[in-house]
């Protein structure tokens, strides 16, 4: 016996589309004791989020390892980008080109 294909989250982004809509995934607890089985590639196939409710109110999210390993890794990126900008209001700066020497002889040195 062939598995039915995993229902669709209805209102999933396409990649062409410039926004999120999260409101667009979201449904309610009972969607994955319905659906247990197919919610890895449920998941898998929206690559975004699901967000779970209960009793009307937004409770779980709930995505896909890729998509969970993205946004740390987004996260991170963005936390590393604040702390330059803090050292560059800071005035915790050098010229480029004394950046790239001490590089240089940082590896010149190995």
């Amino acid at each position: 016996m062939i598995a039915p294909a995993p229902p669709r989250l209805h209102g999933a982004p396409h990649a062409q589309e410039p926004a999120t809509r999260y409101s667009k995934q979201i449904k309610p607890v009972s969607f994955v004791e319905e659906n247990a089985g197919h919610l890895a590639g449920i998941l898998a196939e929206s690559d975004e989020p699901l967000i779970l409710t209960e009793g009307g109110e937004a409770r779980i999210v709930v995505q896909s390892v890729k998509a969970y390993e993205e946004t740390q890794e987004t996260i991170a990126f963005l936390k590393i980008l604040l702390m330059g900008m803090e050292d560059v209001q800071a005035g915790r700066t050098i010229p480029a080109d004394e950046a790239f020497e001490s590089v240089l002889r940082g590896l010149a040195d190995r």
